[in-house]
């Protein structure tokens, strides 16, 4: 498709929120993308168009109908399960990624962006790319404001004329100054397949690199001498983001970037030696008892998908962080003074071993989208359910040995730690955790 300043972009925005999930606020998403682009200096250049409430099968005939170059989705992911559209009776559906890729390569040849606003969407945007140019997928559960933001920065950035790649920085950017630490969740994945030119709908605009104070943690060149050390794992896990994320937007081969991806791994990673860390915070209020937390047993058990073991070892560390004999409890001013740095190296241990599908800080982001009602996040997660017929009745929370230690668990249902009395606490301790990063 030819491309050119003056061209008419048609927009399609997709939005479902099927019974049974969280409400998200897609109206005010819509609202403010439309309202975004109507007092945009390009407005004339694009129409827009909605569809709300989607079926599965409403996909296709509205990309028949309207025949957009845009397609914008807001609504809930599964994760490698789909995304959540609607039945016939309003009830979830799940679209699997093969499908959805399947669906674009029939309009391959009109489609040029998709953004998939929602959850876990990765998996989905990674199969779409095989077919369209652009496509943004969110890599980890994104809050509802986050989203939002995300959705005004691009598409303002569109309105003004400018191209997908800047659109995408500045919809980043626009979660970054909102406050909130989730700016490297949306992911730009452009089309796998080579491509002699770029398809963009403004190509003579600027294609600037990420800023580096914002998108890129640091990639230190190896020193030879330099004794393999331990970096927390939340780290590594951020570097191996923005390094594909550059791998990606510059067109790099993987012979490209396997140097810097081998002095990532010599430097971060815990298989040259046990993984030990000084407790900063409790250790500073206790030198004499200062201990040494090491995270190898925790990582091998996660790496072989001993799950039990995992969440069982996972408890053990952090009651031996709080400086607490084996027990099923820690207190309330434990929590709120819990080490931020291993709070977080324990949950990116769960994320990089579960391909995000298990943490603390996935279970914190379901507890925010049910507006913390434990009742309908114990049924989310799957540790609870309801007796009676059809599931309809009154809840019971289900015993350890109930539980599920599958890597098919539902999201957020991993770790457990048999701790249910101060999980509200730790979830609210990471939270402030994660805003102080």
């Amino acid at each position: 498709m030819q491309n050119n300043n003056t061209q008419t972009r048609k927009i399609l925005l997709l939005s479902a929120n099927p019974k049974g999930t969280s409400q998200l606020r897609l109206d005010e998403e819509m609202r403010e993308i439309k309202e975004g682009l109507r007092r945009s200096k390009k407005r004339d250049l694009y129409l827009i168009d909605t569809a709300e409430a989607v079926r599965y099968r409403d996909i296709h005939r509205a990309i028949l109908d309207y025949e957009p170059h845009i397609i914008h989705f807001c609504g809930h992911g599964a994760g490698e399960e789909g995304l959540a559209f609607e039945d016939e009776t309003g009830q979830i559906k799940l679209v699997d990624a093969k499908a959805l890729a399947d669906l674009f390569q029939l309009f391959a040849d009109q489609v040029e962006c998709v953004v998939l606003n929602a959850c876990y969407s990765k998996y989905q945007a990674e199969e779409i790319s095989r077919y369209i140019q652009y496509v943004v997928g969110m890599n980890r559960a994104i809050q509802d404001k986050a989203a939002i933001e995300f959705a005004v920065g691009f598409y303002d950035a569109l309105g003004a004329g400018r191209n997908y790649e800047f659109a995408y920085k500045l919809g980043c950017n626009a979660i970054l100054r909102a406050g909130i630490p989730q700016n490297l969740i949306p992911q730009l994945l452009p089309e796998r397949k080579n491509s002699p030119t770029e398809k963009s709908p403004h190509p003579g605009s600027p294609i600037n690199t990420p800023s580096l104070g914002y998108e890129l943690i640091e990639v230190r060149e190896a020193a030879p001498a330099m004794t393999p050390e331990f970096h927390l794992i939340k780290e590594e896990h951020k570097n191996e983001k923005a390094l594909l994320h550059f791998q990606q937007l510059l067109d790099l081969k993987e012979a490209d970037v396997a140097p810097i991806k081998a002095q990532m791994l010599a430097q971060c990673r815990i298989e040259e030696q046990p993984a030990q860390i000084s407790t900063g915070e409790a250790g500073q209020a206790n030198k004499k008892d200062k201990q040494e937390i090491e995270y190898t047993r925790l990582r091998d058990l996660l790496k072989s998908g001993q799950l039990r073991e995992a969440d069982e070892e996972t408890a053990l560390l952090m009651q031996k962080i709080a400086g607490r004999k084996k027990q099923a409890w820690v207190d309330k001013t434990t929590i709120k003074n819990f080490p931020c740095a291993e709070l977080n190296t324990i949950d990116c241990l769960w994320l990089e071993y579960s391909k995000d599908r298990f943490g603390l800080s996935v279970q914190q982001q379901i507890f925010v989208n049910v507006n913390h009602n434990w009742d309908e996040f114990g049924e989310r997660v799957g540790w609870c359910g309801r007796k009676g017929w059809f599931n309809q009745g009154e809840i019971y929370w289900k015993p350890y040995a109930g539980l599920s230690f599958s890597s098919t668990a539902p999201v957020g249902h991993l770790p457990i730690l048999v701790v249910w009395e101060w999980r509200e606490n730790l979830l609210s301790r990471l939270q402030t955790c994660q805003q102080e990063l």
